[in-house]
This record gives structure tokens, sequence and C-alpha cells, in this order.
């Protein structure tokens, strides 16, 4: 029998809990990733400048650090692609045979806990992401419109770059699984329309997801925002689970509909909970119950740190709750 996750004698460790709602198998407790992973990025192409300061990524895109947040962002009225249209000229993804794979895996990979925890790599930046970071956020949605066969070609070249990314990096690394990042909401609504969607993004995306299950690693997508309209073609795509299906959606819904396809890795509330000024411990502590005894009923379940203020004692809190209030379910 299992005692949960606060014992020291267990048939399962924290990785293989959490693996198992990945997998659509019965877990032992409610996984808790900030303590079930190892969290990873690959540095040998730069998703983003490298550091907490201001810089280049990879793709010639500027970044400004925001020591308020925590958080970089393509510095304001420095686009990278103005022309939708000059892409091919741009020189925005690099010769990827050149890149030293073994190197950048001796840097990254120190100190793994590969038997206890999961090796999460993390895939930052996907399809919509990358376009907005290059051409900001208003030219990337008006492209699909005013030069859509140009902006799909973009789409599928930048998709062509991350599967060969992947293709390199997951036999060097050989990561459990990958967490893949492409916001497609915000907290009320979605950034386009489903047909939108369908006709530019899913394709190509289908092509990623298809690539990591071919590498023999679970595919875990990261997509904040109301995006309950596309979790069906999430589902179809064969995605292993959603992180970190925020509040906004319908996650009891679409759990009812969908547990038996895809785990539900869930973030908390963010806007109203976790990262509102003047939070209590016990606030967080509560916040993390009621979404235990909301979601984690059905099984294909785990609770996510998810803060853009991620202060330790708040990280500490939630997973301490979860370890306690989550033994057994």
């Amino acid at each position: 029998m299992n005692d949960g996750p606060g014992t020291t004698n267990r048939p399962l460790t924290q990785k293989e809990n959490l693996l198992r709602v990945l997998r659509g198998e019965k877990s032992a407790w409610v996984p808790e990733t900030g303590s079930a992973c190892d969290f990873r990025l690959c540095s040998a192409v730069l998703d983003r400048a490298p550091g907490n300061e201001d810089g280049y990524d990879s793709y010639g895109v500027h970044w400004t650090w925001d020591p308020r947040t925590g958080q970089p962002t393509p510095t304001p009225g420095r686009k990278r692609l103005t022309d939708v249209t000059k892409w091919r000229e741009s020189g925005i993804l690099l010769d990827l045979d050149r890149v030293d794979w073994e190197a950048a895996a001796r840097r990254d990979l120190g100190g793994l806990d590969r038997e206890n925890k999961a090796f999460l790599m993390m895939a930052p930046f996907g399809l919509f992401e990358r376009l907005h970071c290059l051409m900001g956020f208003e030219d990337a949605l008006c492209a699909f419109y005013e030069e859509p066969e140009e902006a799909k070609a973009l789409v599928d070249a930048l998709a062509d770059y991350r599967i060969a990314i992947l293709d390199r990096c997951l036999p060097v690394y050989k990561p459990d699984l990958v967490l893949y990042f492409d916001d497609w909401g915000n907290e009320g609504s979605l950034f386009f329309s489903p047909e939108l969607f369908e006709r530019f993004l899913r394709p190509a995306t289908q092509r990623i997801v298809d690539c990591i299950h071919r590498h023999g690693v679970l595919a875990v997508l990261h997509s904040d925002g109301k995006i309950q309209d596309l979790i069906p073609s999430v589902v179809a795509m064969g995605w292993d689970a959603w992180h970190p299906c925020q509040p906004c959606n319908d996650v009891r819904g679409l759990k009812d509909r969908f547990q038996d396809r895809l785990g539900f890795v869930y973030g908390l509330d963010a806007q109203k909970v976790t990262d509102r000024d003047g939070v209590t411990e016990d606030e967080i502590r509560a916040e993390v119950r009621r979404a235990i005894d909301r979601l984690a009923p059905g099984g294909r379940f785990a609770i996510s740190p998810i803060s853009v203020k991620s202060e330790r004692w708040k990280l500490a809190a939630i997973s301490e709750e979860t370890a306690a209030y989550g033994a057994g379910k």
C-alpha cells in the first residue's frame, strides 16, 4: 500500500507518480510538479536573452528584463521582422549543424536526479509566441489576414526549425517530458478564431507533437488563457497533458469530457489568489485544497505552482499543502 508523498518507504517515486498521470494511469497521490520535476532548458539555442539582463536571443530579437515581474519581454520599438514577406532573407534561423549539442548537454544537465524526479525539458516560445516575438503582437495577427500564404510559410518554417532542434536535442538530453509553451488566449478569450488556429497553427503544431512522441518522450502543452474552445483539437493532436488549465476555463467540464485522453496539470488561480497583492499563506493553502477537491476526482490531475511572482514561501506552501491534502487522492 502507498502511504503518500510524505513517506520515505513507498513503492513509487515522485517521478513515477507524476508520469502515471501523464500516461493516463492511476496515480497514488496528487502530484505537484515543483517537487516531482527537474526543470531544464537547452542552452544551445537561446529563446530569450541569457540571464536576468537585456540582450539578444538566437533569433536576433532584443529582450528587456523587467525586475518588477522577474520576466523578460521583447523590447518595444525594436521589431526583428517588419515585413512577413521578407522572412527568408532575414537570417532569423541558425545553422543547427554548427551547434555542439553534447557540450550544451554537459552545461545544462548537472545535478539531475533522474531516479526520483522527472526530467522536464522546457521548450518556450512556440509557433504563435515566436511569431509575435519577431513581429510584434498586432503585426503577427495582421499577417494572417494581409499575407496569409507568407504567414503560413513562416509558421511552417518555424515548426521545421523547432523539429530540427528537438531531433538533435532529445537524443542527447533524454528528458522524460517536454513542456512546449505557446499561449493562445488571455483571461477572457482566444487571441484568434478557432478557424484561424485550424488553418495556420494546428498542422504545424501537430508535427511538433508527433516529433516529441517519435523520440519516446511525453508532450505537455503549456497554453495560458481561456482556450477551452481549442481543447478538442488539443486532444485530437495527441498532447499527453495540458498546463496550466487556468480557472477562466471550465476545467471541471473539460476534465469530465477528456480525462480519459488528456492529463490536467492545474496552475491554481494566479490572478485572484497566488499572485494577488497581500495574499496570505492560509489563502494559498485553501486554494490548493479547493483545486484538489474539485479536480482530483477521476484522476489524471496534478498541481503546478505556477506564479509570475514565484516567492519561495508561496511555492513551499503549495508543495506542502499538496503533499498533505493530496495524499491518497
